[in-house]
């Protein structure tokens, strides 16, 4: 809050100013053997409380978890989602920038704010082009070690071998050569149709009204092919973090994707004055066989060691990324160069991992973002 104004400064507290305040009271002054003091002439009336989905159990374990991984990587900055799947509740969210001091504070909430999400929306390009039937999980497309160029736009594979790759396969090892030729094959002159079918799929529809401040997302209709391919994996294109595991979410919950909430209830002296109830942006983001090849994938991103997807296993060691002894989890990483001053930087990059958990049937999505670490 504000200091002497006693208002809300950010967050939950401002959007919920109104009611948190309550109503001013009115006094005079008065003196009274000897001393003054204030007379109520119409008593001041308490705000009402507003209860949250947060729970603080889980709430400190993401953010203790993402400090420790800020520390360690000296990252610009951090932030974690966790959401209850069939609920759309959140139960934990953190935010984490580092100070000139080099410890990490809140400062601003990025779970909200636009940025280039990079490969996470390969999943959601990819979806598209299943669901509209340009492409079956099951073809095949071939990657070189060389940049593909098309229409004077190379894109580039961090993969060091010319190869085959089936659809599923692509998106688990990430390739954006795979993802561009994916969407420019289908949609080149048709680049409407690809928005539109974004669109249908609900990912434009995802304003987040509870925080102030919070992007909705930036999709335009791209006005060449060599955009269209950038778009397949994540660039010229712009969500915000909640806005991306809302959508993973919906994948989760088996196509019904919820609008993601903070505050269940508004209470005023132990009674409750509103409550707010899940609410379902998507009944289906798109047929059922393609959900269910998209699970697929994201499957083989965590589980399939020897495609070596790209939470799977680190190359020639045990190191296992995303895996664990405890649950299944399903995903997908996301990798994006950072953008400054109309250039983008190869040494400085924006890492995400969204997923969901368990697996066989899904309790919780969570993301994390780091950048620059």
């Amino acid at each position: 809050i504000y200091g002497q104004e006693q208002r809300g400064n950010a967050g939950l507290e401002k959007r919920f100013e109104s009611h948190l305040h309550g109503k001013e009271g009115v006094s005079t002054r008065q003196r009274m053997a000897g001393h003054w003091q204030n007379i109520p002439v119409k008593e001041a009336e308490k705000g009402c409380e507003i209860v949250t989905t947060l729970d603080a159990n889980l709430l400190d374990i993401c953010e203790t978890a993402l400090r420790a991984r800020l520390d360690r990587t000296q990252a610009d900055w951090g932030c974690c989602i966790l959401m209850e799947a069939l609920s759309g509740e959140i139960k934990a969210i953190c935010n984490l920038d580092r100070t000139a001091e080099g410890t990490y504070n809140e400062v601003a909430n990025h779970s909200v704010t636009r940025v280039e999400p990079g490969s996470t929306f390969k999943t959601i390009a990819l979806m598209a082009a299943l669901d509209d039937g340009k492409v079956d999980i099951n073809d095949t497309v071939s990657v070189t070690r060389a940049p593909w160029v098309y229409n004077g736009l190379k894109h580039r594979d961090a993969h060091p071998n010319d190869t085959v790759y089936t659809v599923r396969s692509a998106l688990a090892i990430s390739s954006n050569i795979a993802l561009a030729k994916i969407i420019t094959e289908s949609y080149e002159k048709k680049a409407a149709k690809f928005v539109r079918k974004l669109d249908e799929m609900g990912i434009s529809d995802s304003v987040y009204s509870e925080i102030p401040g919070a992007s909705n997302p930036l999709i335009r209709v791209p006005n060449d092919a060599a955009t269209l391919g950038k778009m397949a994996y994540g660039y010229s294109v712009e969500l915000s973090p909640m806005q991306i595991v809302m959508f993973y979410n919906g994948i989760a919950n088996d196509g019904k994707m919820i609008r993601p909430f903070l505050v269940k209830e508004i209470r005023k002296k132990g009674h409750t004055v509103e409550r707010f109830e899940t609410s379902v942006v998507k009944s289906n983001l798109c047929k059922h066989s393609t959900l269910d090849d998209i699970k697929l994938a994201l499957h083989d991103v965590v589980w399939d060691d020897s495609l070596v997807g790209t939470a799977s296993v680190i190359k020639g060691t045990r190191i296992r990324k995303a895996q664990s002894e405890l649950v299944h989890i399903a995903g997908k990483t996301g990798t994006a160069q950072i953008s400054e001053n109309g250039r983008y930087y190869t040494d400085r990059h924006r890492m995400t991992f969204v997923g969901y958990f368990p697996e066989e049937a899904p309790q919780y999505t969570c993301l994390c973002m780091i950048q620059r670490p």
